[in-house]
């Protein structure tokens, strides 16, 4: 396997890898269950949603028909499309890291299940669209689950044939999934919302508890990036 400071193009997730988006994602869904008159969701529900769609996470733990998920999804977005997704702040030290791999010569995108749309927003909001090469998301519509066809779209339109050097890097088993799917490594990071045992059990080729230690995995010992 080459080394993870060595690979050309770098795909993060978006949800507690590149922002902690927890207050704008827990508020979209209090108006939802609210606007349903279903009671209050509890935290620990509402964390499993950050990672998947909302659609499929509204199917898979309230068993939603589809179009029960639909209705859901676009109550959510009332409230996320024009508040939630300001409600996120960046890690401390992931801007840092990303001009330091593009100071490396490296590609740096984002690959995330949330609307495309919404990635850009919250990237123009939090002014991360300049240093990203591409900002990568899924359709409005989409109830696709995994994200694998995100990641091989992002891979496609990046430029890189050569799948080795190409390294995703997310918090949760829903990237490994992605990643494994689009045929790239995933490098598990553990400042999200994910946890150590689902990530390996799903594949992570690493694992990097802090954003200290994700920037060296990923700049190695090179002076541009200490």
């Amino acid at each position: 396997m080459l080394p993870f400071h060595q690979r050309t193009l770098f795909l993060f997730d978006l949800d507690g890898t590149v922002i902690d988006s927890k207050d704008g994602i827990f508020g979209g869904i209090r108006y939802t269950m609210e606007r349903l008159k279903m009671g209050e969701m509890p935290e620990s529900i509402m964390r499993q949603f950050i990672g998947p769609s909302i659609g499929a996470s509204f199917r898979r733990h309230y068993q939603f028909t589809l179009e029960q998920a639909e209705q859901a999804v676009s109550i959510y977005r009332e409230y996320y499309g024009v508040q939630g997704l300001l409600e996120c702040r960046l890690y401390d030290g992931i801007r840092e890291l990303a001009l330091r791999l593009k100071a490396q010569g490296k590609k740096v995108a984002l690959a995330t299940k949330k609307p495309e749309m919404y990635a850009k927003k919250i990237m123009d909001n939090l002014h991360m669209t300049e240093i990203f090469d591409g900002i990568h998301g899924s359709d409005p519509d989409d109830h696709i689950e995994d994200k694998g066809y995100v990641l091989l779209r992002a891979i496609e339109k990046q430029g890189i044939t050569d799948k080795s050097q190409v390294l995703m890097v997310g918090d949760t088993k829903y990237d490994c999934i992605g990643a494994e799917i689009a045929g790239v490594d995933c490098l598990g990071v553990l400042y999200g919302y994910g946890n150590e045992a689902d990530l390996l059990e799903h594949g992570a080729a690493g694992i990097a508890h802090t954003m200290a230690e994700l920037t060296e995995l990923l700049c190695g010992k090179e002076p541009v990036c200490p």
